[in-house]
């Protein structure tokens, strides 16, 4: 099962995304702020990173630049809400 960390600062967005997400068949956990989606990436290993953009905090962009110098997130995928892969 694919273990997906979904940042968004939209309530309705993100539990929509992970409801659908998880009758998918993935394990998700979900963070608010940029900053909680960093410390959750970082406390745990997932699979990919579904970032919103605009956060508050931490940018997305910030969030995703970041993930990639954290040692242990080195392998991991994230995906932007513009479609842009790291």
């Amino acid at each position: 099962m694919p273990h997906i960390l979904i940042v968004e600062d939209d309530t309705d967005i993100n539990n929509s995304t992970a409801e659908y997400l998880r009758r998918q068949g993935c394990v998700c956990a979900q963070a608010f702020s940029g900053t909680e989606g960093r410390l959750l990436w970082q406390a745990d290993g997932f699979d990919l990173l579904l970032v919103d953009l605009m956060l508050p905090g931490l940018s997305g962009g910030e969030l995703i630049a970041r993930g990639a110098q954290i040692q242990c997130c080195a392998n991991h995928r994230a995906v932007g809400q513009n479609g842009t892969v790291r």
